[in-house]
This record gives structure tokens, sequence and C-alpha cells, in this order.
């Protein structure tokens, strides 16, 4: 130990014996040694005295050094590091502790603040647990070798030094896993978080002064009163400070300074008050009269009147375009699939909806291309499907398109405690958003993931036909894709036809089309069962392309079959096979006599004779002047083969003959 104690003082340690069970230095006057580093004939003094433990100086006096310290046995250790970029967690310096915790080890590239608790929680018995803090200017911790304390990565003497940036990353991920808001709404600083005087208190979220009683009454309150109905005793007043004198200590002696701004405890023995760190006049009142209940000792600073009025005029936010910059959209399939963007793909049950979603999961396990020749970048896939069995289904369709498999995760569910503390499995809905968050973190290479069906996947309170109550479950997972730039493709069951916009035919409220930025209908031929044709809805981010065909082909044996896709683009859109469903399905309702078919089909004819292109919305309206019903001049458009797809820019539907032809006149049943 004593060779590697003078290892860490050559390095700029400021490095200390210490006592392993108390966990504190082992000498007296030790904080002279915040502000200079011992000298080698001092630290070779004190090592000859055999200590059970060394300990190390954090801040300023050793190159700003400081600790994320992991307690109640390390517990958020592994989700805090799963959040952490690998390049980033490599070179921190990691050691276990004799509790079974963690330290990591660091140095900054500014000077380091003081000791702040990141992350909390309440234990069985109401009391808070701090399970992350930092020790900072002012702190100390055990190290290795002391018994007990093992390195799991890197050298103490020989810290990575972080930037700012590095070092907020790892601030965030750690304030990311309390349970215990460290910045509640009516307070703007972290009253469980004290800091040295000289510091700026730990601003987590944005704080609006005028709005919260915790705020207002850091401006103006008095917590003199409240510091004497406990027991403190004002001895004596400075040029710049009240010296006050903890309850039950009778000499001349001060226990804490009060500045008008912060109440400076450095007294070991004045609970509920933490020694050397200070107190907003809020954390007093709220420690003092509320026993540390932050909600409670704001909702009655409010009613005694602190705090802004929240019904004023909330106030606009607003930028420049100017500064906004351009970006421009990234496709997982391109024109198809945007990423970063929802996706919705809608379908009949039993329309192979899943089949499709299984193959474009493989395609973007092995990076292949797309069917119409596009690239696909490689990457990870989360399936989240309820339907459908994981062995006997997806693993079989998966295999069969030869997806690589490795990079396939089957989100199934969740883990969370119950009452009783008991870890157990639940299903997963898109309530749990932070738990899906997690599962990318996990996945970094995640380039899609697929809901399937979202039906199944919006909590059994979300009323599936409220645009409000599916706008809130949607709008969370809409920017989880923005923010981690991924695919995400909903799949949605289609209900009857009916009407004649098939975006509208979305199972549920049409908040589900109306987020989703790009929408695709998977449909039977009606001509050819067998196949099945991919058509475009709508299309906010590019403009509208063709549709795509395929069938299922049979596999040999248990093989569920592959799909295969034909070549050729498909010239229709969804609202196109929509108005044929309707108009010449097999469950049409009766249509007009074989003489107003005939007539119909004559006008059309003439109209189109010019072999040219023609706007549905003008055949529409000339045929509505000529007297004729529009439902027979689409029962016509059939019987002749017309030519439909959409026109450029968002123009609408044309029709165009195939060929030059003359009246068709035949039985229109038997047609």
């Amino acid at each position: 130990m004593d060779k590697i104690a003078i290892k860490y003082l050559k390095a700029g340690l400021s490095v200390l014996p210490a006592r392993r069970v108390e966990k504190r230095p082992a000498i007296g006057g030790w904080k002279d040694y915040q502000n200079r580093l011992p000298s080698e004939q001092e630290a070779a003094e004190w090592l000859k005295e055999n200590h059970d433990a060394i300990c190390i100086v954090t801040g300023k006096v050793s190159g700003n050094a400081e600790i994320l310290d992991f307690d109640n046995q390390g517990e958020l250790y592994d989700a805090w590091a799963a959040s952490i970029p690998p390049e980033l967690l490599a070179k921190l310096v990691v050691e276990t502790t004799q509790r079974g915790g963690r330290h990591v080890f660091y140095r900054c590239e500014s000077e380091a603040d003081g000791n702040q608790k990141l992350a909390q929680r309440r234990g069985t018995d109401g009391k808070l647990l701090t399970l992350i803090e930092t020790r900072g200017e002012g702190g100390l911790f055990i190290c290795s070798p002391t018994q007990g304390y093992n390195m799991l990565q890197g050298d103490m003497s020989s810290p990575p030094i972080l930037t700012k940036a590095e070092r907020d990353t790892l601030i965030k991920a750690a304030v990311a896993l309390t349970e215990i808001p460290l910045t509640p709404t009516e307070c703007s600083s972290s009253p469980m978080s004290p800091l040295a005087p000289s510091q700026t208190p730990l601003q987590l979220q944005p704080s609006s002064a005028s709005d919260r009683p915790g705020d207002d009454f850091n401006q103006r309150g008095n917590i003199r009163k409240i510091l004497i109905k406990h027991g403190w005793k004002l001895i004596r007043k400075d040029s710049k400070n009240e010296h006050w004198q903890r309850p039950g200590k009778n000499d001349e002696g001060s226990s804490a300074t009060f500045d008008g701004k912060h109440f400076y405890v450095f007294s070991t023995n004045a609970a509920p008050f933490e020694s050397e760190k200070p107190y907003t006049l809020f954390a007093v009142y709220a420690m003092l009269e509320h026993g540390g209940d932050w909600s409670a000792a704001a909702s009655s600073l409010k009613q005694a009147g602190f705090g802004g009025d929240t019904s004023e005029i909330p106030a606009p936010i607003l930028i420049k375009a100017a500064d906004v910059k351009h970006c421009k959209t990234k496709w997982l399939w391109p024109k198809r699939v945007p990423m970063g963007r929802i996706t919705l793909l809608v379908g009949k049950a039993g329309g192979g909806k899943s089949f499709l979603t299984t193959y474009m999961a493989a395609t973007v396990s092995n990076g292949t291309k797309w069917p119409d020749g596009t690239d696909c970048p490689q990457g990870s896939v989360i399936l989240i499907s309820m339907e459908d069995d994981a062995g006997s289904t997806i693993r079989p369709r998966l295999d069969a398109h030869g997806a690589n498999v490795n990079k396939v995760m089957l989100l199934q569910g969740i883990q969370e405690k119950d009452k009783n503390g008991k870890i157990r499995d639940v299903m997963f809905t898109l309530n749990n958003v932070p738990s899906l968050e997690a599962a990318l973190k996990a996945t970094p290479d995640c380039r899609l993931i697929v809901i399937d069906p979202i039906g199944s996947f919006i909590g059994g309170k979300t009323d599936a036909n409220s645009d409000n109550a599916v706008r809130s479950i949607l709008d969370p997972v809409a920017k989880l894709a923005e923010k981690y730039g991924i695919a995400i493709l909903v799949v949605a069951h289609r209900r009857k036809s009916g009407g004649s916009n098939a975006d509208d035919l979305a199972l549920g409220s049409r908040a589900f089309t109306a987020l989703a930025r790009v929408v695709w209908h998977l449909t039977c031929d009606k001509d050819n069962k067998a196949r099945r044709l991919l058509l475009p809805g709508k299309n906010n981010l590019a403009a509208a392309g063709n549709g795509l065909a395929f069938s299922i082909e049979d596999g040999i044996e248990d093989d569920p079959g592959t799909l295969v896709w034909e070549r050729d683009p498909v010239n229709m859109t969804a609202d196109d096979a929509l108005a044929q469903e309707n108009g010449f399905g097999e469950n049409a309702k009766p249509g007009p006599d074989p003489k107003a078919q005939n007539q119909a089909a004559d006008w059309l004819v003439s109209e189109l004779a010019d072999m040219q292109e023609h706007s549905v919305k003008d055949l529409q309206e000339v045929a509505k002047a000529g007297g004729l019903v529009w439902r027979s001049v689409q029962r016509a458009s059939q019987r002749l083969g017309v030519k439909m797809r959409r026109g450029q820019f968002g123009g609408g539907c044309v029709w165009q003959l195939p060929k030059p032809t003359t009246t068709i006149r035949t039985n229109p049943v038997e047609n």
C-alpha cells in the first residue's frame, strides 16, 4: 500500500492515510490537504504507522479530481453504464467498494463542483436513500488498494481528463435514474444536493423564479424565526455573515453561517443538515418544517402567498427560421420508410402484414437491397409483436428470409417491482416509453422498431378512438424516433370498406394516420387473391411513389414460406384500390341497369379517345353536367381497363385508355 500511495502522490493526487471502517482520514487537521499536496516526507511518516486504508482528497488540490459514488451495492451502476457511450465509459477509472458499490474516477477540464446528490429513492422505511452522488471540491473517498476496494478498469494514478460535455454526459445519465425529482417544479435548486458557498446550486431543469413558491421564498423569505423555533441560536454577526449555533450546543462556538442566501452548516452534529454544505432558504424551510417533503413545503408556501400567478399567459417560445438547421430526411427504405419518423402499415387481418414486417427485419439485419433495388442500411431491429408466437412463427419466418437473427431483438415484456418490492414480468405497452428507450440504448445500432399491431400496445385504459388519447401515447414515441434517428413501423388493422380515402380506414382514431409521416396499405389483388399489393397512402416527406407487389411462396414441409417480389412497380394508389374494391367487390351493392352502364362506357370512351391522361376531377365534373352517375362511370372504367395513377406533385388521380378501343357492350353482370 505504501508504494501505491506514493505513486498516487507523484501523480498529483492528495493522498492521506485513512480508517477503513470509519471512512475518514486517520490524521488530524486533514483539511489543510484540501489546499495543498502532502510532501513525500509527510506521506512516508504517515505510512510507517500501518494504517488500514488510504483516501484521495478530491477537487482542485488533486487536479480537479471527482468521483461518482454508486451506493447501496451499486444497484444503479449497470443501468448508468449502459447509457454511457462505450468510448467514454472505456476511459474511466472504475473500482469496487467494500460494500459492493462503485467509484468512477476522473479529472475535470475545469474546476470540480462540490459534492452533489444525483439519484435517490425512498427506502421501505420511507427514508431517502442516496444511490449516486459526486465527491468533488471538499470531498474525499477511500480507494484501492485498501482491503475491499478492487480495481475494475484503469489506474487511479492516471485518471482521464474529461471535457465539460463528457462530464455532463455522466451527470445527466445519473440524474436520469433518480426516483425522487432533484428539482421539483416548486423549487429552482436542488435542496437535496447543497453545494459549497461559492457555487451555484445545480440546475437540472429550467426554472421561472416568478412562478414557483420555492424560488420566491429563496428571494424574499425569512428563515430566522424558523431556525429559532427549532432550537437554533443567533450568537453573533460580522460584516458578511450571521453565526448560528445548533440546538444543544452551549459553548461560544458557531455551527453554521447565514449570508442571506445560503445557510452553510459545518457542524457534524446538526441533524437534519449535513456538514460542510450550504442550504437554500427553501431547503431549510422544507427540512425543518416538513421533514424534507419538498412538495408539501411548496404547497404550504403557495398557501402563504409565495409564488407567481400561474394563471398569466405563458410566454411564447419563438425561434427564427434562419436559426433552424436545414436537415435532409434520411431513409431506411428510400422514399418509402423514413428514419426518425413513424410509418404506418395498414391492412386487413391475415393479409400478410406480419410476413412483410419479418421480411423487412431480415433485410435490415443483413443490409441487403430492398425489392425496388434501393440500398438498405444494416443494423439491428426491435420487434414488438403480440399476435405471432416467437418460436413457431416469428423465428421460422426470419430464418426463411435469411435474417441475421443476432441482430433481431424481440421485446417480450418489461420487469417492474410490485408493492412488496418483488420483481415481476409484465406486458409492455407504449405507456412504458422509458423502457423502450432503455432497449434502444442497449441496442445502439438499432435502425428499425416494429410495433405489431399498435392496438395491442396502447394500454388498456387508452381509448383507441380518441384523438387526444392516441396522441398522448404516440407523441412520446414520435419524439423517441426523432431523438435516436430510427424508423418506427406501426402496424394497424383495417376496418371494413367505406368512403373513398384509404387512410381513413385504419382501425381506431385518425390520429394514427395523422401522426405517421408516411402511410402504406397492404391489400389483396381483387383478381388474384395470392397477390399482395403494397400501395401508397399519404407521404409527407416525398412525392407519391409507386406501389409494389409480392406473393407468399409456400415453403417445404415446416418452412413458413417467403415473399417473392415482382420487378415491375404497381401504378396504383391505395385510394385507387379502394375505389375498385367498393365498385367491383363481390359484396358490392347492385349497380345500375345495363343500359346505364353502356351509356357510361360510351361516354368515357369518347372522353378518353385522344389517348391522353385526363384528370379524374375534371371527368367527374363533366359527367355530372351530362347527367351521368359517377358510380356507373367507375364501373365502366374497370370494364374498359382504364389505366389509373396518381398525378405529379399531389395533383390527384388521372385516367388514360390503354390502347384505341371501341365501345364494349357486354352484359355487365357477366362482365
